[in-house]
């Protein structure tokens, strides 16, 4: 029982300590503010700046958004936020798919959601670290290096980089590393494994961007490549009212 006070004392101290949002990507940078409007404090730990991260990082403004602007705000009470903030940013910057502006079915560069989630960042606690290890201090949670103290621990890791299936002259593991496609000469063929949205980046970068005229194959264990977005389809005709039986 004596020791019941300090547990008490040590639980309280915890309360005003932040919550530790590891990772400071869209999962971690809108986790931290949601948490902030309902006034409970959180530190973003990673070594990059808060936003974007690696899913909105690209610079490339052939990248694009594969769900319609309408869908994408950071918050679900306000599902026009983004949309809103979209229509103040500047017509050229909207894309090949946007020549009469941002309407809500429009896909716009990933790299202005970017923009748009470094915007919801501001004003965000963020160290710029790297998090190695994690332990409990008490009620406590303790990240290092730094002796980092924080109430509670979110991890928003988000994707690890790409494990190579192959290693070796000519084998590009990660084409998100800076330069990697640029090691692609422009007259060679090219074999992508994958047929998902990273491989529609990359051929567009190749194609579009980097002038490649070389034949470009794409393998997956599906064969599939992505899907396009449905045309909405037209209201429902309302039924015709049925008869009514005589007698």
């Amino acid at each position: 029982l004596a020791s019941a006070p300090r547990r008490a004392t040590c639980w309280c101290m915890a309360e005003s300590l932040p919550v530790l949002v590891i990772g400071a990507g869209f999962t971690g940078t809108v986790l931290a503010r949601h948490l902030a409007r309902l006034g409970v404090p959180a530190l973003l730990l990673d070594a990059a700046p808060p936003g974007p991260g690696l899913a909105y990082g690209t610079a490339d403004p052939l990248h694009l958004l594969n769900v319609p602007a309408k869908a994408m705000s950071a918050f679900a009470e306000e599902p026009g936020h983004f949309l809103d903030w979209l229509r103040r940013q500047d017509a050229t910057e909207l894309g090949p798919l946007c020549p009469d502006g941002a309407g809500p079915d429009a896909f716009v560069p990933r790299r202005l959601y970017g923009r748009y989630l470094r915007e919801v960042a501001a004003g965000l606690g963020h160290r710029a670290i790297r998090v190695e290890a994690l332990r409990r201090d008490g009620a406590a949670w303790v990240a290092e290096p730094g002796g980092i103290r924080g109430r509670a621990v979110a991890l928003c890791l988000g994707n690890p980089p790409p494990a190579p299936a192959f290693a070796g002259p000519g084998v590009v593991a990660d084409p998100w590393a800076p330069g990697a496609l640029a090691a692609i000469p422009p007259g060679e063929e090219v074999l992508i494994l994958g047929s998902g949205l990273t491989m529609a980046d990359v051929v567009l970068s190749l194609r579009e961007r980097m002038g490649h005229g070389a034949p470009i194959t794409a393998l997956s264990r599906h064969g599939w490549a992505p899907l396009g977005h449905a045309t909405p389809l037209p209201a429902p005709r309302p039924a015709p009212p049925l008869p009514v039986a005589a007698g």
